[in-house]
């Protein structure tokens, strides 16, 4: 009965996670660094909201670098263009930052979610967190199904 529940609840964990992955898509990110510690940490998953129309020195904000995805604080508005920081970092960013390349303000941190959502996306994790737990299940229902109906048959 435990092996039961706990191969459920990494059916729904897993599926949880890839569904989350799907519902976000495009608008969370994997922390790569802990650039942002202690606020964020590697392996930590951030969904992010829409900016707004404020931005101001103290907001955490993703912008887009060249194809990299960073997510800094910002320590100062000059015009149009941003100087951030990474809280864990000693110097500011050494390249600027314009409104337009910012991609959204974290809004939801699940620490160490990227890990385990990297992990269901690898074979293994989605035939060990989805795949083997829903076989389990369908086994365990066929048997009460067949000996549902052995004792109908008894009757």
């Amino acid at each position: 009965m435990f092996l039961k529940i706990i191969l459920l609840a990494m059916l729904i964990g897993g599926l949880l996670l890839t569904l989350a992955g799907l519902v976000f898509l495009g608008s969370g990110r994997i922390v790569g660094t802990d650039s942002m510690a202690p606020s964020l940490r590697a392996g930590d998953l951030v969904l992010l909201r829409p900016t707004g129309k404020m931005i101001k020195p103290g907001t955490v904000v993703t912008y887009d670098i060249q194809g990299e995805l960073i997510t800094h604080r910002v320590v100062e508005v000059v015009g149009d263009m941003l100087v951030t920081k990474g809280d864990n970092n000693q110097e500011v960013d050494p390249w600027p930052v314009s409104f337009s390349d910012v991609i959204g303000v974290p809004r939801v941190r699940i620490p160490y979610g990227g890990y385990l959502l990297e992990f269901t996306r690898s074979p293994a994790g989605f035939l060990l967190l989805i795949i083997l737990p829903a076989c389990w299940i369908i086994v365990i229902e066929a048997r009460k199904i067949a000996s549902s109906m052995r004792d109908s048959q008894a009757i």
